[in-house]
C-alpha cells in the first residue's frame, strides 16, 4: 500500500506540474504579445517623434537657407529592429542621401543645422517656461545667415520671451527695430562699476528716480537722467503726431537730439495744429529754453545749477508730456496720435476723446 500511495503522489505531483507548466507558457506568451506589442508602439512614437523633430528642424534650416542644395534634412535612428543604439544625420544634396552633415556643410550651415535643432528642441521640450537663451551665437554665421536667423526668431518665436547676448553691435540694432516692429518689450543689459550687470533704466524708473533726486534736493545725479526722460517723451510724441525729421542711418537715428526733435515737432505744430494747440507753444517754448540745462548737466563743466532751477525744468518737462497724454486712468489708448484722427471734426485725439486738439491733414 505504502508503495501505491507514493505512485499516486508522484502521479498527482506530475500533473499539478503540467498544471503550472502550461500556466507559466501561457503568461510567457501573453508577455511576449504585451512586450512585442509596447515595442512596437514604442517605435511607432520614436519614429512619430522624430518625423515631426526633424520637420521642425528643416523647416527652421530652409528659412534661414532658402534655394540651395541642402534639402530634406532629417533625422535617422540607428541600431538593430528592437533596439535603438543612436541617431545620426542626413539629407538630399543634389537628389542624393548623404550623411553625415559635415561631408558637405560649411562652418556657416553646420552652424545654422545647430541652432536649427536647439530650436526644435526648445519648440518640443520647453513649453511651458516660453523663453530662449541665446549667448553670441551667430559668431560664424555669413552675413546672409545673420539676417535670416534674426527674421526666423521674430517671425517663428513671438511668444517666447529672447534672451539675446551677442558682440556684433550691426546685428543687435537690427533685431532691436524688428521687434520694436512687432512691439516688444526691449531691455538692454548694461554693465557699469557701481552697478555690474543690470538691464538699462526704463523711462518709469527714470521718472522715479528724478523725483525721488529732486525730493531730497540732489543736483549731481539728475542730468543724464533727465536729459534721456525728455528724449524719451519727444521721441514718443513726434512718432505719434508723424513728425518728420532728417534720415539717419541705424543707431544714428536713435540718437536724436531734444533740440532738433522739438523744432521739428513746433513746426509740425504750426503747420498742422489749431488754436487749442498752438496755444500750447509756450511750454514747448520753455523746454526748448532749458533744455540746455539737461546739456550743461550732462558734461563736465563749471555750471552750478540750483534745486529750483532743476525743479521748474521738471515741471516743464511733465506740462509737455501732458499736453499730448490723456490724463483719464481708463483710457486704453492714453497718446495723442494720429492713429486716431478724427476725419469728420479734423482732431488729433486720445483714445477715450478726452485730450484732442483741432488738426488739419
Amino acid at each position: 500500500m505504502q508503495i501505491y500511495q507514493q505512485q499516486k503522489d508522484a502521479f498527482l505531483k506530475i500533473k499539478q506540474f503540467e498544471s503550472d507548466k502550461s500556466k507559466l507558457e501561457h503568461q510567457k506568451n501573453s508577455l511576449e504579445l504585451i512586450y512585442n506589442e509596447f515595442v512596437k508602439r514604442q517605435k511607432e512614437g520614436l519614429e512619430s517623434f522624430i518625423n515631426n523633430f526633424s520637420g521642425q528642424i528643416n523647416e527652421f534650416y530652409q528659412y534661414m537657407n532658402p534655394g540651395e542644395q541642402f534639402q530634406e534634412i532629417r533625422i535617422v535612428a540607428i541600431g538593430d529592429e528592437d533596439e535603438l543604439s543612436g541617431i545620426t544625420i542626413e539629407y538630399k544634396y543634389n537628389n542624393v542621401w548623404v550623411s553625415p552633415p559635415q561631408k558637405y556643410f560649411s562652418e556657416s550651415h553646420l552652424n545654422c543645422f545647430g541652432i536649427s535643432f536647439f530650436l526644435a528642441s526648445v519648440v518640443a521640450f520647453n513649453k511651458i517656461n516660453k523663453f530662449i537663451v541665446l549667448d553670441d551665437v551667430i559668431s560664424s554665421f555669413d552675413t546672409n545667415h545673420r539676417i535670416k536667423f534674426a527674421n526666423l526668431l521674430v517671425e517663428k518665436f513671438s511668444d517666447y520671451q529672447l534672451i539675446l547676448l551677442t558682440h556684433e553691435a550691426e546685428w543687435f540694432s537690427y533685431v532691436r527695430q524688428l521687434a520694436k516692429k512687432k512691439s516688444w518689450l526691449i531691455g538692454e543689459i548694461k554693465w557699469t562699476e557701481p552697478k555690474g550687470t543690470h538691464l538699462d533704466e526704463k523711462p518709469t524708473d527714470l521718472k522715479e528716480l528724478i523725483e525721488r533726486e529732486l525730493a531730497n534736493s540732489s543736483v549731481d545725479a539728475l542730468g543724464n537722467p533727465v536729459r534721456k526722460y525728455l528724449e524719451f517723451i519727444l521721441k514718443d510724441i513726434c512718432l505719434n503726431l508723424d513728425v518728420k525729421v532728417s534720415f539717419r542711418l541705424n543707431d544714428i537715428n536713435e540718437k536724436r537730439m531734444p533740440d532738433e526733435l522739438l523744432n521739428e515737432l513746433k513746426s509740425k505744430i504750426n503747420k498742422n495744429g489749431g488754436a487749442d494747440i498752438k496755444a500750447k507753444m509756450p511750454i514747448l517754448d520753455r523746454v526748448s529754453n532749458s533744455s540746455l540745462l539737461g546739456n550743461l548737466l550732462s558734461h563736465d563743466n563749471p555750471f552750478n545749477p540750483k534745486i529750483g532751477d532743476l525743479k521748474a525744468f521738471w515741471a516743464d518737462i511733465k506740462a509737455f508730456e501732458q499736453i499730448f497724454t490723456c490724463q483719464q486712468t481708463d483710457c486704453k489708448r492714453p497718446k495723442v496720435s494720429i492713429k486716431n484722427y478724427d476725419n469728420v471734426a479734423k482732431r488729433i485725439r486720445c483714445g477715450c476723446d478726452t485730450t484732442k486738439y483741432d488738426w488739419k491733414e
